[in-house]
């Protein structure tokens, strides 16, 4: 516990470290100096449109610009560029930058409603300007027409032209005072002084001061119209010219210097406590190293005692290593003496079965040769008899001839016996029986043979192309004597052949159908044998319809030793067998069990052959037949 607590703490002093070293790095990071720029950038050009704006202003004041677009451009650019500049202001951590900020952003908005105050007089003064010469020139056509018109009701009876009156001398003399008029407060528009305003308002008094029953209706709206155009032509002007004063004292440029001033100490601020987090991870980093250092002493140190133990340590593993190689040989002969115990048994059902088989026909063919036996008895006196027939028949009498004639009838009666005898017994046809049934025996045994070889497959390679229905036949052949006393049913499809060890599969086939035999009843045993393709290749099913397996059971079935039958039927390794062959040929096997309904193994197998292990495949094959 206290390992554990002492390595805890080491490892939470180490991540204290190196955090404090990732803080002081992070806090000697280079300041970006992009941000400053752009800044310092936007200032500039900041000044340089405030410069312009205050041009056009004039301008638009002169009447060079023939509308107001330049006067707003700059409100263009502020609205396009001012986000930026905001933002940037909002990053930096100084408060004396955001006040400056604000005053410029006070600065120009005061700016701003100023230009749009002095756009709406600049118009009004505009129109006016434009409207009175248009005005003067209307009042000097009334004139002109009034005066005509007059002229014309003073010719007398006779047909005489009077004099001029006074009435179109004032008419004269008014339309020179509104011509000096305009013509004085054009030249106040262009070049505003006192006294120019002065004489343009005394002029302005006098068009105001006639009487207003001197003139036809007409004139006198007119001379009021253009007073009243030019009063606010002068008022206009007044008004802005105040405006133009107050733009003019708007400190935007002041205020621009202001920001970049506080952008600069401020950079040079971070530039300063850069400096200082630098030489604090200086120091820092020296301690550290010279920690590092001691660390690396005491590891040394540490390493080497380790070394020490190492050896020594080697050493005892080796030992162990050799112990445990040789249990391990131990327990792998184990296994495979456990693994031929289970092929034995197999085995030795299996032989007795072959055994019974073989007996019945063997029986057919010694009873025979026994018969045969006896019945060559005769036959051999018969071809005696013959013989010394054919030898009288053929050889010259040597004494008398009538004793050679009686020897020969005698001989000749001799064999007639025999032969008569062979025909009332019907022994060639016995004969001819007792060849056929042994001949029949011997071509049992002949057949049992053949699917014994066809079984075992001891004469092919390991690995050959096999078919599963030929086998299952075989298998059933051989275990004649155990499936004998169940009903046999066979669903058997249409299936590839595979590439397998034939004589494993055999032995799987072998087991699985023994057991299902096993788990049925003589009297009621129902065995089903299914054989179908699937994609891989194909699937085998053995079911049987007896007691099936507990539940409980289904999870240890295929544990090397565990068995359900009683002791001495079987070791426990028939199923973990069967499930080694089948994971070996790259295939699975699943049981589906219901209490009281039966039990189906199903074996699925791919068509190519698939060894995981060669070695313990070639151990599965030892031992005789598998």
């Amino acid at each position: 516990m206290k390992r554990i607590l002492r390595r805890l703490l080491l490892v939470l002093v180490s991540v204290g470290l190196i955090a404090i070293l990732w803080a002081l790095v992070q806090k000697t990071q280079s300041i970006d100096t992009t941000a400053i720029q752009q800044v310092n950038s936007q200032l500039r050009e900041l000044k340089q449109v405030d410069a312009t704006w205050n041009l056009d202003i004039l301008r638009s004041k002169m009447g060079i610009n023939k509308n107001y677009d330049q006067v707003t451009t700059p409100l263009q650019w502020l609205q396009k560029n001012q986000p930026a500049l905001m933002a940037a202001v909002n990053q930096a951590d100084a408060s004396g930058i955001k006040q400056a900020a604000d005053e410029l952003r006070a600065a120009i908005n005061d700016k701003i409603n100023l230009v749009d105050r002095f756009k709406m007089q600049n118009a009004l003064l505009k129109n006016s300007l434009r409207f009175l010469p248009t005005a003067v020139g209307q009042l000097r056509d009334q004139i002109v027409a009034v005066t005509l018109s007059d002229a014309s009701i003073g010719i007398n009876n006779t047909g005489q032209t009077a004099t001029p009156n006074a009435f179109s001398s004032n008419l004269t003399k008014l339309e020179a005072t509104a011509n000096e008029m305009l013509t004085e407060l054009l030249k106040y528009n262009l070049a505003p002084d006192e006294a120019i305003k002065t004489r343009v308002e005394g002029l302005l008094d006098n068009l105001a001061a006639q009487p207003s029953t001197s003139y036809p209706e007409q004139i006198q709206a007119q001379v009021d119209m253009i007073v009243n155009h030019a009063r606010t032509v002068l008022k206009q002007k007044e008004s802005e010219d105040q405006v133009l004063a107050s733009i003019e004292q708007v400190p935007i440029t002041a205020r621009i210097d202001q920001l970049a001033a506080q952008f600069e100490q401020s950079f040079e601020a971070a530039l300063k406590e850069k400096e200082q987090w630098r030489i604090a991870l200086i120091a820092y980093s020296a301690g550290l190293l010279l920690l590092l250092a001691l660390a690396m002493l005491a590891v040394w140190r540490s390493y080497r005692s380790l070394d020490q133990a190492n050896a020594f340590l080697e050493q005892r593993v080796a030992e162990r290593t050799r112990d445990l190689s040789a249990a391990l040989a131990n327990l792998r002969e184990s296994q495979l003496q456990l693994i031929q115990s289970e092929k034995m048994a197999s085995l030795g059902q299996m032989v007795a079965g072959i055994a019974h088989e073989i007996n019945t026909p063997l029986a057919y063919v010694k009873g025979g040769l026994e018969i045969l036996s006896a019945r060559m008895e005769d036959v051999d006196a018969l071809v005696n008899e013959t013989s010394g027939l054919m030898n009288l028949m053929t050889e010259e009498p040597a004494g008398d001839e009538a004793s050679h004639e009686q020897q020969l009838a005698e001989q000749f009666a001799t064999v007639q016996e025999i032969s008569s005898a062979f025909v009332e017994t019907e022994a060639i046809s016995e004969i001819n029986g007792l060849l056929d049934d042994g001949l029949h025996g011997i071509g049992q045994i002949a057949e049992i043979v053949s699917n014994l070889k066809d079984f075992s497959r001891l004469d092919r390679a390991k690995v050959a192309e096999f078919n599963v229905n030929e086998g299952i036949e075989s298998t059933l052949k051989i275990a004649r004597n155990i499936v004998k006393h169940r009903r046999i049913e066979q669903q058997l499809g249409a299936v590839p052949l595979i590439m397998c060890s034939p004589s494993q599969i055999n032995q799987v086939l072998l087991n699985l159908i023994n057991n299902a035999c096993q788990a049925t009843t003589e009297e009621t045993g129902v065995v089903t044998i299914v054989t179908r393709p699937t994609e891989q290749g194909l699937a085998i099913e053995v079911k049987d319809n007896g007691q099936g397996i507990h539940p409980d059971h289904l999870s240890q079935i295929f544990d090397p030793f565990f068995t359900t039958k009683k002791v001495g039927e079987g070791t426990g390794l028939g199923l973990s067998i069967v499930q080694r062959i089948v994971k070996e040929h790259g295939g699975k096997i699943t049981v589906d069990s219901v209490l009281g309904v039966g039990t189906c193994f199903t074996v699925e197998l791919p068509r190519e052959y698939q060894a995981h292990r060669e070695q313990e495949l070639s151990e599965l094959n030892q031992g005789g037949i598998t």
